[in-house]
């Protein structure tokens, strides 16, 4: 509501006019339309540049923090260059050999899974340059891999503001400015489970995120906050609960159409 700007956009991916999180989030990240499922390259497999590898290129800080694993669509549109989303052995390499600079949220079992087990993903990490934390208290490192969960985050009220906070206290550090892409990643499930309730929540969580992001752009008059969606899961409807429309509180309903995309 307090947006300076308000958009419409198509999410429709290249192939299919229903988009999945992979082709949208290359979309959000490198500006190219690709095929559902494909992460940082086209259909003929060229590799199309995210926003963060540009960001680094020109001597900025980049990061990233989400709900899920961080080897996940929409974050691994973010550095990752695959024909498939579902390559997360090779995705997990691209993360460690990536420029970010800071990455906080799920994943560790998919590179105890590509390096054998927990100690030789610990040492592989260590190797590429990050800093393992599995706290948000008392980051530490000059890049920070802070791996919450072995996949989603389940304890997650607070998390994404905390998590927020704590990237942009990193990144600020950068002269040159920073780029951070933070995403409420669960509400997609939610819409999947038809879980209005957990819908809201996770809508709520995202919105304290926003809160944080928000504040220190008043505070900094040369940082742009964007807040966007990738697609739509469940076909929600929020309708009257009551057809008299002349109650002055007749209440909603929520009414769902679908599982799958929308």
């Amino acid at each position: 509501d307090e947006a300076d700007n308000i958009a419409l956009q198509k999410t429709y991916s290249l192939d299919n006019r229903v988009t999945d999180s992979a082709a949208s989030g290359t979309a959000l990240a490198t500006g190219f339309k690709t095929n559902n499922t494909m992460l940082g390259q086209l259909p003929d497999g060229t590799h199309v540049e995210s926003l963060t590898e540009l960001a680094s290129a020109n001597g900025k800080a980049t990061g990233i923090v989400v709900t899920t694993y961080l080897q996940h669509a929409t974050p691994g549109a973010f550095y990752a260059h695959v024909p498939s989303r579902h390559e997360y052995a090779t995705i997990s390499e691209q993360l460690l050999a990536s420029g970010i600079d800071i990455a906080i949220g799920g994943g560790m079992a998919f590179f105890e899974e590509r390096y054998g087990d927990n100690e030789a993903a610990r040492r592989a990490i260590a190797e590429s340059g990050f800093t393992l934390n599995e706290s948000l208290d008392n980051l530490c490192g000059e890049r920070i891999l802070a791996l919450m969960a072995d996949k989603e985050i389940e304890e997650r009220r607070g998390y994404l503001a905390k998590a927020t906070t704590a990237a942009i206290s990193h990144l600020s550090t950068c002269e040159n400015g920073f780029v951070l892409m933070v995403e409420g990643s669960l509400i997609d499930g939610m819409g999947h489970g038809n879980n209005a309730e957990g819908q809201k929540q996770e809508m709520c969580d995202f919105m304290e995120a926003i809160e944080v992001a928000v504040a220190y752009a008043r505070e900094h008059s040369d940082t742009l906050v964007v807040v966007t969606a990738d697609h739509e899961t469940g076909g929600l409807a929020i309708i009257s609960g009551n057809a008299d429309f002349n109650l002055s509180e007749q209440g909603v309903t929520y009414a769902w159409s679908t599982t799958g995309h929308s």
